[in-house]
Parts: C-alpha cells; structure tokens; sequence
C-alpha cells in the first residue's frame, strides 16, 4: 500500500459544552510507505492525540483517517483490533512486564498475531532481539539493564510482530544523548529495511536528521517544518524590532531635558 496513513479534515475535540477545546484543526495530508516522518510541536499541540488516532487507540471523531486501508472513522471494534495488529508500538515509557525476561517480553506481543505458535514465536523474538543487539541479554529482566537497553526491547517487541506502520511517541525522553542516538539509529535501520512507515512525535531536536520529512504540529493545525521555522523567525524578529522601538523610546525620555517650574 502506497499511503498507510491518510488524513482529511481531521478534527479532534476534548470536553463537551462550555469546556468543549478543539485538539486538531481540519488536518490534510497523507504518510507514504517506508517513510519516516517526525512530528514536532510544543507540548500540548495534540501530538500524542494525532498519534494515538493513526494507531487505532482512540476513535476519530470528525473529517476522514484511512489506516491501511480502512476508514478509522464509524469503525467497529473488530475493524480497529486488527489494523492494531498490524502497527508496532514505542512509547516513552518502555512498558516492558518486569517479572518476564527480555526475550519473553518481545514473544508476548507475538502471540496477539493468529495462528502463532511458541515456537516460532521464540525463534523470531531470539533473532529480533539480536538485531538489535541484545543477543546475550535477551534472558535478563528489564531492572537489570540500562534504560537505552530497555527501549531496544521495546523496538524489538514493536518491529518482531512484522508490523506496516511502527507509532513512536517521544522514544528518545527519557534517554542520555548516545542512548537516544543509538535507539533512533537502530529504529532507522531496521524500519528501511522492513519498508516500515514509521510516524515519531518528538520534542527532541537532537534527532530530527533520522526523519525523511518533517511537519509541525501547533495551535491544531499542521504546517511543514520549514514553514514553521519562518514563522518563528518571523516572530523573534518583531520581538527584537518590538525591543528597539522601546529602548529608543527610554533613550529618548532619558535624555528630555527636566523643567522644574
């Protein structure tokens, strides 16, 4: 499929009545296959809920949000259960299950596949977490690896189940620079040679060069990153011209000569 993700005036809202807020704001656009695009945006732009309306978690509730192939708006559950199937999820938090080993964690998400046995449900969790190179740690529990350690598992557990789309929410937060590189690195490899499509919501500029495409999220509405930086430039400059117009001003009431009468 040429566009996993396509989108038409996609709107969002929070509340109801009085305290009803608008999130997203008549969103056009669309996410080719194998490609990887970044999100950016303040917090509180509706990144996330974007994101969790193109993994099928959350209902759309205006405009149109085809996801390989299906219509998410007015689907039914059964509809949305298996477009999920087909997504890999990476989170902030890694959510890994704490009493199962490295390995068991990644055979869990496999068995949300049908017809998967434990069998091969071991050998490709083993060959995942290998890719990802973890081959010697795959029996330890999350609390006796490094948080960078964690967040390949996590990778692991979203790329083993040979997912179309792979939906990364702030990867990279909770990681030290080389962490993040690394993760995001590997993310890369590994969803180019999948042909993954693989949508990041990021307020991480350390990392916005791994992206095909970027496109910002702000007040609702999407714009490219380009646009948006000229915006902001836009803005730091009446600032500064805003800035000089008052310095000149005190300058000028400084140097007014005092009548006393």
């Amino acid at each position: 499929m040429d566009v996993p993700i396509a989108f038409a005036g996609l709107s969002h809202y929070y509340g109801s009545g009085a305290n009803r807020r608008r999130v997203l704001d008549t969103l056009d656009g669309e996410i080719r296959g194998g490609e990887i695009v970044i999100v950016s945006g303040p917090s509180g732009s509706g990144k996330t809920t974007f994101l969790t309306l193109a993994g099928a978690l959350r209902s759309a509730q205006e405009g149109s949000l085809r996801v390989l192939g299906t219509e998410l708006r007015g689907a039914g559950a059964r509809a949305l259960s298996t477009v999920r199937r087909r997504i890999g999820y990476i989170f902030q938090s890694h959510n890994l299950l704490g009493a199962l080993s490295a390995v068991q964690n990644v055979e869990m998400s496999l068995f949300l596949q049908p017809d998967m046995t434990s069998g091969v449900a071991r050998r490709r969790a083993e060959a995942m977490l290998d890719s990802v190179g973890l081959r010697d740690r795959m029996h330890q529990l999350p609390e006796t690896m490094s948080g960078g350690q964690r967040q390949r598992v996590a990778i692991a557990r979203a790329l083993a189940g040979e997912p179309r789309i792979v939906l990364a929410d702030e990867p990279t937060a909770s990681l030290d620079k080389k962490s993040g590189r690394d993760v995001v690195d590997l993310m890369r490899d590994l969803a180019k040679r999948q042909g993954v499509t693989v949508l990041i919501v990021t307020h991480d500029n350390r990392i916005l060069d791994v992206a095909d495409r970027i496109v910002h999220l702000e007040d609702g509405k999407l714009s490219s990153f380009a646009d948006s930086v000229i915006e902001d430039q836009r803005h730091l400059m009446g600032l500064l011209a805003e800035s000089q117009r008052k310095g000149e001003l005190i300058e000028r009431v400084t140097d007014m000569p005092l009548k006393v009468s």
